[in-house]
Order: structure tokens, then C-alpha cells, then sequence
């Protein structure tokens, strides 16, 4: 998926570099303790767009766990507070049940509160194989991103491999229809 991504953003004249977090990353029980920061500011400051994804990881108790993508990019956006962040899903974006199930609709927009309340309120699942959390961590990592920069990183939800996807990763617009934007609202 990574390969993938990296080379869509090529195509269309992103300076992209794969980068994987073995060897940078490190977890003590699943939560991160060590992140390649510098690894990525390098890349940053040669110029290139780093594209990372989830991998396994050493893990200072368990010898080593898997370290989802959703934790690297908050991590990430904590530290570089870029204009925005884009997942890329193999589903239009967020869905106001699971996309399978009757009478799913896609979520054009959700609105996060102060108290990371957010609305519409919308349903997930994980499936068993999904060993990262799926879309419930991904939604959580969604809202602690906009929530902690009180809206000013905000997070597009896009399938991959699509017009909609290149769109939200080069100007942050996604019109009705094309995925989910979540932003933020202090009431």
C-alpha cells in the first residue's frame, strides 16, 4: 500500500519517498516511546514528502508488536503540524454505519466539539484480521488530530487509488460524494 501511494503522489509530481518505521520506532507495550522524527525531518528538509505507513516495531516488553499507521501520523502531526492529513482508505471515507450494511451513507462531514464530541455521530466495527484497530482507530486518530490543533490540522478520509484522493492530498478539497472531511468547532 505504501509502494502504492508513494508512487500516486510521483505521478503527479510529488517529490514522495517511502519510509518504514522499523528500526526508527520504538513501543514499550504498544505505545510508542522512541519516533523517527529525525529520520523524517531529514526527508522533510531534502525536499521530499515522506510517506509512512504501519509496520512491526521492537517493543521493549514484548519483543515486538505491530505499530499502526494511524498512531504514526498523530504522532507525526503532533510534532510537524502539517496544513492537513489524508487517509487512505479502500472505502469512500467514513460511513454513518459500516459501508456493508443497509442504508450506509457516506459522512461528507463531521464536526468535532471541544470535548471531542463529534457530529454526525456514526457507527464502526473492526474486522478480526484487522490487527491495527481499522476504522474505529483510524476515526479516533482523526479526532484527537483535529481536536488537538483545535481544527487547525484538519483530516480528509479518501479512497485510495482515486481522483478524490489525489485531489485531498495536493489542495485539501473534497467535494460531496468523494470522502469525509472532519474539522473543528470550539462552541
Amino acid at each position: 500500500l505504501n509502494h502504492l501511494v508513494t508512487e500516486q503522489l510521483i505521478s503527479v509530481g510529488v517529490p514522495a519517498v517511502g519510509i518504514s518505521p522499523f528500526g526508527t520506532w520504538q513501543t514499550t507495550n504498544k505505545n510508542v516511546v522512541k519516533a523517527g522524527i529525525d529520520a523524517v525531518k531529514n526527508v522533510l528538509d531534502a525536499g521530499y514528502v515522506p510517506v509512512l505507513h504501519g509496520d512491526c516495531t521492537l517493543d521493549l516488553e514484548q519483543h515486538c508488536c505491530i505499530l499502526s499507521g494511524d498512531t504514526v501520523i498523530e504522532v507525526l502531526a503532533k510534532t510537524f503540524s502539517p496544513r492537513r492529513v489524508v487517509f487512505l482508505t479502500d472505502v469512500n471515507g467514513i460511513y454513518s454505519c459500516p459501508p456493508d450494511t443497509p442504508g450506509a451513507r457516506l459522512v461528507d462531514s463531521i464536526v468535532i466539539g471541544p470535548e471531542r464530541t463529534m457530529e454526525p455521530a456514526v457507527l464502526t466495527s473492526a474486522l478480526p484480521h484487522d490487527s491495527t484497530g481499522g476504522v474505529s482507530l483510524k476515526l479516533q486518530t482523526s479526532i484527537n488530530i483535529v481536536s488537538s490543533s483545535h481544527g487547525s490540522i484538519p483530516v480528509l478520509i479518501c479512497k485510495l487509488d482515486s481522483e478524490a484522493a489525489v485531489k485531498a492530498c495536493l489542495t485539501g478539497e473534497l467535494k460531496e460524494g468523494e470522502g469525509t472531511k472532519l474539522s473543528f468547532v470550539d462552541t
